[in-house]
């Protein structure tokens, strides 16, 4: 009798599925500022940083907004523009209003958030901060037409400050909403708002964290929902009222813990702590620092300035908790960039306020954030802005978790002694630094698997057999042409030993591991 072969293909996108997608794809900011990371181009960095060639650079767009320093946009997942915000006007796709006061200002630094809603395909909570909040409902049709179905309401806890963050809740479901929670700028106390499909909830997780200190700068938390992280300033010009550092975040319970913190200003006065960023993969950390002016307005106000008193500094995550001084783990990548944004893409791009030192309309990139600390550098791409499309100070804020890379628990299984496909997606950046091979290793003790990288070609797979029920962990690492390894993915697997009922009229080779030694 003819057998019948059942095939099951069972697909894992390890890189996360985000990258797939691309609500990041549209930066809108400054001065009628915009990046297209849709529409690329190739440029070149200046000489002084090395002359590297970068493909899929973003190209200029006009932006919607005129704002100092807070901002936020976000797009659908094939790229779309949906919303843009200064924290306070919410402009829809072609730049009409959605709504005229979100509650923000646009000189906070963080002045508001997008978050997507739990269990809502299309809708959008909006969030508008500036030392109070209030958030709103907005949902979109498949045409990017925004509909206002929530206008703005106070959140349930005032007294924030300038600094907004969100991430995915451990459930991988809903989502936590992080500010700060302060009266003055001296004391810190974060609170996080859970967001389901319920709605915003109006009980409070606050965790108290004195050494969170400042008025002005960024607070973020990381890709993989682990860490938050802080650097920021104070208008007086004071380092008893400054602060930067790195904590744990719990995101099953909401609570901010075991801060590690240095008190006072990076470099020294008027040369003020402002950006901080992640890597793509948690691992490593970034500070920037801004040059201010007595109204904690800084660019090109200086008619003059020390290049090397400012720029972007880097450190290990393990490294700076762990040691005595966690500014000694910091080392300097690049000067003149002030503030500092991750991308989809795994790099950090930055800017310089108001656009333009020395006559140069900057952009300035990390292209390997994930490197070790030692080879991290920091590149110039300059005349990508003009003056009359230039950054001001502040860059978007995105909710992390658009950022994550961490591989997901299958919400399915496989079946031992069975063959099931798995996928690995690589986003290349075109330079020599890219990896030449990827090597598979699916942790049930079996050879691993060589697979070179081709030109052009973004989606790589595998099929394994696992032996026998239990639990795995596949591990694809990719490796530069010099053998150097780059940041590993991993995602675990769950594979059962299955029992099968068919029609005894018909065989089959879907077997389990214990029957199909014996039945072959």
């Amino acid at each position: 009798m003819k057998k019948i072969i059942i095939l099951f293909v069972f697909g894992i996108l390890l890189i996360p599925d985000i990258l797939a997608q691309k609500e990041t794809a549209h930066w809108h900011f400054g001065k009628k500022a915009g990046l297209n990371f849709i529409n690329t181009q190739t440029l070149t960095s200046t000489a002084l940083t090395g002359g590297v060639t970068l493909n899929e650079m973003p190209t200029l767009e006009t932006g919607f907004l005129t704002t100092d320093e807070g901002c936020f946009t976000i797009s659908d997942k094939n790229g779309n523009l949906l919303m843009a915000s200064d924290g306070s006007t919410v402009y829809g796709k072609t730049g009409n209003v959605l709504i005229s006061n979100l509650g923000g200002n646009n000189t906070s630094t963080q002045s508001g958030i997008v978050c997507p809603a739990p269990g809502y395909p299309g809708r959008y909570y909006v969030f508008g901060f500036y030392r109070g909040g209030s958030y709103a409902v907005i949902e979109f049709d498949s045409n990017q037409n925004g509909t206002v179905i929530q206008t703005p309401v106070a959140l349930p806890v005032q007294g924030v400050q300038e600094q907004i963050t969100a991430v995915r809740h451990s459930n991988k479901t809903d989502y936590w909403i992080l500010y700060r929670n302060n009266n003055n700028s001296t004391t810190g106390s974060i609170v996080a708002l859970l967001l389901s499909s319920e709605g915003l909830s109006a009980s409070p997780v606050t965790s108290t964290v004195p050494s969170i200190i400042g008025r002005f700068g960024y607070m973020k938390t990381s890709p993989n929902g682990k860490y938050l992280a802080w650097n920021m300033g104070d208008d007086e010009e004071s380092n008893a009222a400054s602060s930067y550092g790195v904590a744990e975040f719990d995101a099953s319970t909401g609570i901010v813990s075991n801060p590690k913190s240095v008190s006072g200003y990076i470099t020294y006065t008027p040369w003020a702590n402002y950006g901080v960023e992640f890597s793509i993969d948690s691992k490593n950390v970034f500070f920037s620092v801004w040059g201010v002016d007595d109204y904690g307005l800084g660019y090109e106000d200086f008619g003059s300035f020390d290049r090397y008193a400012f720029g972007v500094w880097a450190a290990n995550i393990e490294s700076f908790k762990t040691a005595a001084n966690p500014k000694t783990t910091l080392r300097k990548i690049g000067n003149v960039c002030e503030n500092i944004q991750l991308q989809s893409d795994g790099r950090i791009y930055g800017t310089v306020s108001g656009g333009n030192r020395d006559g140069r309309y900057s952009l300035f990139v990390i292209p390997d954030p994930t490197d070790d600390i030692n080879s991290i550098q920091l590149l110039e791409f300059e005349n990508v802005f003009y003056a009359n499309y230039r950054p001001i100070a502040g860059l978007p804020t995105f909710m992390a978790s658009f950022f994550d890379m961490t591989g997901e628990e299958p919400k399915s299984f496989v079946c031992a002694g069975n063959d099931f496909h798995y996928a690995v997606e690589v986003s290349l950046a075109g330079t020599s630094l890219d990896p030449v091979k990827l090597v598979w290793d699916y942790g049930d003790g079996s050879s691993a698997t060589e697979q070179a990288i081709s030109s052009g070609v973004t989606t790589y797979k595998q099929v394994h057999s696992y032996p026998s029920g239990g639990n795995y962990t596949i591990t694809v690492t990719p490796y530069r042409a010099d053998n150097t390894a780059l940041s590993a993915i991993t995602i675990p697997v769950n594979a059962v030993e299955c029992s099968f009922r068919t029609n005894r009229m018909i065989r089959h080779d879907m077997l389990n591991a214990s029957t199909k030694a014996v039945n072959r």
